[in-house]
């Protein structure tokens, strides 16, 4: 399993801000619901990022359904599912988002 940091998958992977609102993650979160999920939804399958709770916070890629709390759409397209990212501190980018 390939293991990057948050600002590594950024650098990498180049997600796209949420064009709806203000949104957690930098910006680049999109909810599971409404009108931002049928956007994610529209996307290649292989730009699909998914936020999990599984014993901690992890961006995995793909469109996942199971302890989802969010998506991610990157420009550059994954090319395999064994990534992992970790999120090790993310309440500041909540907070920042909710102001």
């Amino acid at each position: 399993m390939k293991q990057l940091s948050y600002e590594e998958w950024i650098e990498t992977y180049k997600p796209m801000t949420n064009p709806f609102i203000k949104a957690p993650f930098n910006g680049y979160m999109f909810e599971t619901y409404g009108k931002e999920h049928l956007y994610v939804r529209t996307a290649k399958s292989n730009n699909v990022w998914t936020l999990i709770d599984a014993e901690g916070l992890w961006i995995i890629p793909g469109y996942r359904f199971v302890d989802r709390l969010g998506y991610f759409i990157t420009e550059i397209p994954w090319e395999d599912e064994d990534i992992e990212v970790e999120i090790e501190s993310y309440k500041h980018d909540i907070q920042d988002a909710e102001e």
